[in-house]
């Protein structure tokens, strides 16, 4: 469902209009364990050609009473407390675990970007190929499929991590949303565009801003991280430039996105563990709780073909039956929030990230194409399109500076 953004605070545009945003003044981009970055292993590429898809997230607005969503994000609270202390519901890798104990620990991308890595390096593409496939080669990856939740069973080391699990919903579990999310179009386009210009895994920030009295999640921006999973080095500059245009803005780290290029936007195993480890991290003192948020695009997955990715948003939540089980990832459902006119930050973005990849191997060739009847350049367009703000719905001028840039990109 969309609605229209009306918020106060002005923000420089360039070339197309003026917009709003708003902010919390809170900077925690310090306060979580690991980052997008650094939870995704050890490798030194990043190249996810073969990854597998499902259903397109729902975009509706969940109506929720305050007593019940409070009463369920205080369980929930409260059992992630516990399981920090008795690290018994839930088993998050080594490198994870000892990061938990830690209570200072920084978010730095250098994290997520390792897991994502180890995720990329393990469906099925032997090293010395990866980062040089092209569009043929790469969609014919093999297909994962996703399994449901109750067949994981209990955890053992003999569990591939990579496994894509379906997000369960919360009234599969007798339980409403605990809290209400809003995402900006500006922000579902900025995190699709940045998807599309590589078939490589690609990783970024959301800041906005939480309010614990309606309990309901603001995303308010992206911040894409111009960084390959690998480059511990240039990683660690990357975080303290977003850190930093945070603080500017008076925003709060409120979640993570990534990519699953070529199949469906349904968490892996090591996801769920990444995701739950930063809930822990976030979740706040005493009364205080503060939610984070998971998404995943798929840009590329073709079932079905459609040009519009695949986005998916989940939460995770302790399996408080069974402590020796997995945590179980939960869909989250969110309502859109059409913005008035696109961004200065948001053009300056689109404009570093096409630089960015521009010399990269396995940067998408746009003129090769997606399917049968569309190229990659149209298709990214054609995503794009139901994304816009209100002054550019019925203008094309911001879909000539895109095509501009993918030129640019070549």
């Amino acid at each position: 469902s969309y609605t229209t953004s009306s918020s106060s605070t002005a923000t420089s545009t360039v070339a197309f209009s003026s917009t709003a945003t708003t902010s919390v003044g809170l900077d925690v981009l310090s306060s979580l364990p690991v980052s997008p970055l650094k939870e995704k292993t050890q490798l030194e590429k990043l190249d996810c050609f073969d990854q597998p898809v499902d259903k397109e997230a729902k975009v509706d607005h969940i109506s929720l009473t305050q007593p019940n969503k409070q009463s369920f994000v205080t369980t929930v609270s409260s059992s992630f407390s516990s399981t920090l202390a008795s690290n018994k519901v839930i088993a998050i890798s080594k490198s994870a675990q000892s990061t938990l104990q830690d209570e200072t620990a920084p978010l730095n991308l250098t994290t997520i970007t390792q897991s994502v890595q180890k995720q990329e390096a393990n469906f099925g593409l032997p090293s010395s190929r990866r980062g040089k496939l092209r569009h043929d080669e790469s969609c014919q990856a093999r297909e994962r499929k996703s399994v449901a939740y109750s067949s994981l069973g209990t955890r053992g080391l003999e569990t591939d991590l990579l496994t894509l699990v379906k997000c369960e919903h919360f009234d599969q579990h007798s339980k409403i949303q605990p809290f209400t999310v809003s995402v900006t179009s500006n922000t579902l386009l900025l995190m699709d565009f940045h998807c599309h210009l590589t078939k490589s895994e690609v990783v970024g920030y959301l800041g906005g801003r939480w309010d614990s009295h309606t309990q309901h999640l603001s995303i308010e921006q992206a911040f894409p991280a111009c960084c390959r999973l690998g480059d511990k080095e240039r990683a660690s500059l990357v975080e303290e430039e977003i850190r930093r245009s945070m603080r500017y803005k008076n925003q709060m780290v409120v979640g993570w996105y990534h990519s699953h290029p070529y199949c469906q936007p349904d968490p892996s195993i090591r996801d769920i563990d990444c995701q739950m480890s930063y809930q822990l991290k976030m979740r706040g003192s005493g009364s205080m709780y503060l939610p984070c948020l998971a998404f995943i695009v798929s840009p590329f997955e073709k079932l079905p073909p459609k040009p519009d990715s695949k986005i998916q948003s989940f939460w995770v939540m302790p399996n408080l039956e069974h402590p020796g089980s997995y945590n179980i990832p939960m869909h989250v459902s969110y309502s859109i929030v059409r913005d008035l006119s696109l961004t200065e930050d948001l053009l300056s973005d689109m404009k570093h990230l096409t630089e960015f990849y521009r010399a990269a191997l396995d940067k998408v060739h746009v003129k090769e194409h997606w399917g049968e009847a569309i190229t990659y350049k149209d298709k990214i367009k054609a995503s794009l399109r139901s994304k816009l703000p209100e002054d550019q719905l019925d203008s094309g001028t911001f879909l000539d500076y895109v095509q501009q840039l993918l030129h640019d990109m070549r």
